[in-house]
């Protein structure tokens, strides 16, 4: 029992230096944005994207059904600039296996072959682990969207962010486990 709690400590603090602290890459344009929502910082990151042309779609993924694009936008405090058809509004997804699924069927109805994905930088790899799972020939350009709140350097030393790492780090542990098992029964 102590060997996998070492293990899980030690799986936590690598997962803490993957996290990523900011975008990679600013420059490549494609085919759709998606936000995963769950913050206002990740909404105005992704109309931001879209107004600076770095897709012609965006889908906000996760969005509460008596919410309307107006709503978004104020929250968010954008005036928007872009044409109310380049977004879509995604009310059906409750989870991150959800906003995957979610944004696949919404990359698949226009064809996309890339996208940049928007959540926040803890919440990322786990995103990613899903969207591939969703979308395993698309393009995906991580855009991670970083909080105030968010301590980096000293994650263990601030109650908030800790809890925030710990309880994305054992959803990734399920997801990558549900991902490997899926993955083993392809292959058999």
């Amino acid at each position: 029992m102590a060997s996998l709690a070492v293990l899980w400590v030690l799986g936590l603090i690598i997962f803490t230096q993957r996290i990523p602290m900011a975008p990679q890459d600013f420059t490549t344009k494609t085919g759709g944005i998606v936000v995963f929502t769950g913050g206002n910082a990740r909404l105005k990151e992704g109309f931001l994207l879209l107004e600076q042309g770095m897709a012609p779609r965006l889908l906000i993924s996760g969005v509460n059904p008596d919410a309307t694009l107006m709503d978004l936008t104020k929250a968010a405090n954008i005036k928007p600039s872009f044409s109310k058809n380049q977004v879509t509004l995604g009310f059906h997804a409750e989870d991150t296996i959800e906003n995957a699924k979610e944004a696949a069927d919404w990359a698949n109805k226009y064809h996309m072959n890339s996208l940049r994905l928007v959540t926040s930088n803890y919440h990322m790899p786990r995103s990613l682990l899903e969207i591939h799972q969703e979308l395993p020939h698309v393009h995906i350009i991580p855009h991670p969207v970083v909080a105030d709140a968010f301590k980096h350097k000293k994650w263990w030393a601030d109650q908030k962010t800790i809890l925030n790492v710990i309880r994305e780090y054992n959803k990734y542990l399920f997801a990558l486990g549900r991902y490997t098992i899926t993955t083993l029964e392809r292959m058999l």
